[in-house]
This record gives structure tokens, sequence and C-alpha cells, in this order.
């Protein structure tokens, strides 16, 4: 299994790039009616010669080499074509339409 400290800022970039890293979905069910009320994305990466890199290796290294606000674009803008596919009537809350800047400066 690859250590954390051996995962580059270049290889991060890299994996990025390729979409190495990619979503994916579990639904957030509501038990009182068992209706599928959204989704939470989680960051996947597989990366060819090496196979999957848990989460708890790359996301330590991004924060390192300065990069949560890239792999944060990055995923908020794959899930979203992905999810924009689905059929269903689909929305995100409220308090997630209306980033400022405080929140998320990497947007701005």
């Amino acid at each position: 299994m690859i250590d954390t400290n051996a995962i580059s800022r270049e290889l991060l970039l890299d994996a990025l790039a390729r979409e190495a890293i990619t979503p994916a979905f579990q639904c957030l069910v509501d038990f009182r009616d068992y209706g599928v009320k959204g989704f939470e994305v989680l960051a996947r990466w597989v990366e060819p010669g090496i196979g999957e890199i848990p989460p708890v290796r790359f996301i330590p290294a991004m924060e390192q080499h300065g990069l949560m606000d890239a792999l944060l674009i990055h995923m908020l803008s794959k899930a979203c074509q992905i999810a924009v596919t689905w059929e269903g009537d689909f929305a995100l809350p409220s308090i997630y339409r209306h980033f400022s800047c405080e929140i998320l400066p990497c947007l701005a």
C-alpha cells in the first residue's frame, strides 16, 4: 500500500488532470419513508499500476500539498456532471446553494 508521504504534489495534480480521482455516491435515506433524500459524494482514486488508493492515504497528502481546493472543485464539478443525468427531482439544500467566499474561497 502506498504511504501518504510517498504521494507527491505532481502525482496528485496528474491524477486530478487524468480524472483518476472520481466521485462515488452514497445514498442518504430517510428511514421514516425510506425515500432517497440525497447523496453524499466520496472521493475515490484508482491509479494504474498501483490500484485503489484509499482516502485515508490521499486526503492527508492533498492537505499537505495545499490541494484541497483543487480536489473540492474537481469533485463538485464531476459530481454535478454525473447527477444532472439522473432521472428524478434532486436539488441542493439551500444551505449549499449559497456558497460564500468565507466558506469556499477557492470558488471566488
